[in-house]
């Protein structure tokens, strides 16, 4: 059985590198590496990851979406339509939606577009989601800086049919 290698954010909020660990299977130490992450030369802060596709991850980036190409080590900045704000969190949910928060909430319907839910939803407003989770029963539960927690039941009119991903992990 081959050892894989894990990939992670080092620090808790953002990081300019993302942490390689390789488990050295010859019996050495395991080796700790930095993954600097660079959209077309500039280097970026990572705020949070999600795996994507065989050798691809999502990241949230101090300068919007890339998709990060494990082996190659590139990152091809994204600029999905609809995506107008920053974003610090991403999350796959039980149905295989991603959402993306931050200074709003979307559904990322596609590699090219997103749909803004936070114009629907007034407790959104002006707000900042700094943490994302999928309650049991499948609705969303949103820490929002400054104002507590919010539990959103996302009717089926908002998210469409079909709105998953295709080819995402």
């Amino acid at each position: 059985m081959s050892a894989r290698p894990g990939i992670g954010l080092p620090f808790a909020a953002f990081t300019w590198a993302m942490a390689r660990l390789d488990l050295n299977e010859a019996g050495g130490v395991p080796l700790i590496n930095d993954l600097p992450v660079a959209i077309n030369g500039v280097r970026v802060q990572v705020r949070d990851a999600l795996a994507w596709s065989k050798g691809r991850l999502l990241l949230a980036t101090n300068q919007g979406l890339c998709l990060y190409d494990l082996r190659w080590g590139n990152c091809q900045a994204l600029a999905p339509s609809g995506l107008d704000d920053e974003v610090g969190i991403i999350m796959r949910d039980r149905a295989k939606r991603v959402w993306l928060a931050g200074r709003g909430l979307w559904l990322l319907e596609s590699e090219s577009v997103a749909r803004p839910l936070h114009p629907a939803v007034p407790a959104l407003a002006e707000a900042e989601v700094v943490a994302m989770a999928e309650a049991p029963d499948g609705q969303l539960a949103l820490g929002l800086m400054g104002r507590g927690a919010v539990i959103l039941d996302v009717p089926a009119q908002m998210v469409p049919a079909g709105a998953e991903i295709a080819g995402a992990a």
